[in-house]
């Protein structure tokens, strides 16, 4: 009897607990569309520097996605919409007049030669049409926290609304300096 009452004492604990994120791939199924989120990343100083002079931070989140039918006339907004535990991301363009989100569409094959990982992290059963890289530059990063992103995408001219939950990447291990001299 006391094993049943810990158990459910357990059981309640997790139940009440936050659900973390899903972790990656996430598949989100649409009307005109399927998007998976293979990876994301926190974009290296060197690359911001290249990609976004004067950004602070950003991310990097690599899709891949697929029409519902027809694979014509693939339409994408540059507007997406980033959060870190409920607050704004604030993108290096809102109010600084700084670099925008970039979307990089690329077909599979050129994407899976820049990342050649992630070919093993696509959904068994998904058959990719496109992917697609966002760089988001902004300011610094949190070390942690839960992220909350949505973007609009589609075909034939129409736009859906995609939205993924994961936890924030972890910043890059700093190797210790050592002294000069």
């Amino acid at each position: 009897m006391l094993a049943f009452v810990q158990a459910l004492a357990i059981f309640a604990a997790v139940a009440a607990a936050p659900v973390a994120s899903s972790p990656l791939p996430v598949v989100v199924d649409g009307k005109l569309a399927s998007v998976v989120l293979l990876q994301a990343s926190r974009v290296s100083s060197e690359d911001l520097k290249a990609c976004c002079p004067g950004a602070k931070g950003g991310l990097e989140l690599v899709f891949l996605m697929r029409p519902s039918d027809d694979p014509v006339d693939v339409t994408l907004s540059p507007q997406v919409e980033t959060l870190i535990d409920r607050q704004p991301y604030l993108a290096a363009d809102e109010g600084t007049g700084g670099p925008r989100p970039k979307l990089d569409v690329r077909n599979v094959d050129n994407l899976f030669r820049r990342y050649p990982d992630l070919a093993a992290r696509v959904p068994q059963g998904f058959k990719p049409h496109l992917g697609l890289i966002v760089t988001i530059p902004g300011t610094p990063l949190p070390e942690s926290g839960q992220v909350a992103y949505s973007m609009k995408l589609g075909y034939h001219k129409q736009l859906e609304r995609f939205s993924f939950a994961f936890a924030l990447p972890q910043a890059p291990v700093s190797s210790p300096r050592k002294p000069a001299g």
